[in-house]
């Protein structure tokens, strides 16, 4: 497992993983319209100073964890999910924190 800036080519495993987790696991209902920030990571994350992460293992996506930098010392985490069979592997969680 690894812990990379966000690539474009991960876009879809990115939502598809966050969508099931809200949706299927969590029951919140969101749709994808609802979070434009995962259309366009660059703009609303790299662009003011932010940053997404992903964990990535085997090129899938297990995890993701990003901020967006709102001035003065300043940020909001933002988009912090593990795939279910990752949640209680301490390597996820070590890497994300450290």
């Amino acid at each position: 497992m690894e812990i990379i800036k966000y690539q474009g080519e991960y876009k879809q495993q990115v939502i598809d993983l966050i969508l099931h987790i809200q949706n299927d696991e969590a029951k919140i209902d969101l749709q994808i319209e609802e979070q434009p920030d995962l259309l366009d990571v660059e703009e609303y994350y790299f662009k003011n100073g932010g940053n997404f992460l992903i964990a990535i293992e085997d090129n899938k996506v297990i995890g993701t964890f990003a901020y967006m930098n709102y001035g003065n010392g300043n940020a909001v985490l933002k988009k912090f999910f593990v795939a279910a069979s990752w949640r209680r592997k301490k390597s996820v969680w070590h890497s994300i924190i450290n």
